[in-house]
């Protein structure tokens, strides 16, 4: 038997209602653990929305990751905040489906930007480079040639 395709604009009037619930603060736990039930098929669906863009189609495992999903999922209930209830249901699934789909991508886009990785610097090149220094309490100290810290308070 195989398990029947969910579609996110099935129920869109209830999903709607529970929102408008959540965002008045007056939902039930019920409520809210089906809103959460349902959430989580919509970033499935969202997901498998974007792999089918060529693009995309080489993160399939990365984005169906149980990590990702969940920091999609953070990303969708963030943005639950901003929906405007006097919408039509359906425009609410797309909105979720489509804040889902920009929450991936961005995660691909800054996945791949290079780390900043500083340079260690020896303690004479640091002295050279920084005459200036800080204890541990926040002083200002001058740095010398060998090695000494000045201790004197210095005037700026």
């Amino acid at each position: 038997m195989t398990k029947p395709k969910t579609n996110p604009w099935d129920n869109a009037d209830a999903l709607l209602m529970a929102i408008r619930l959540r965002k008045q603060g007056i939902i039930y736990p019920d409520v809210e653990q089906v809103l959460g039930l349902v959430l989580i098929e919509i970033v499935k669906v969202a997901t498998a929305g974007l792999i089918k863009n060529p693009k995309f189609r080489p993160h399939k495992e990365l984005f169906f990751e149980q990590d990702t999903q969940s920091l999609v999922l953070l990303h969708v209930l963030e943005k639950l905040e901003t929906i405007d209830c006097t919408i039509t249901p359906r425009k609410a699934v797309n909105f979720i489906i489509k804040s889902a789909q920009n929450a991936l991508k961005n995660f691909i886009r800054y996945k791949n930007f290079k780390k900043r990785k500083g340079t260690l610097l020896s303690l004479e090149e640091a002295n050279n480079v920084l005459p200036m220094c800080s204890d541990f309490f926040g002083q200002t100290r001058r740095h010398y040639d060998d090695g000494k810290v000045n201790t004197q308070e210095l005037n700026h």
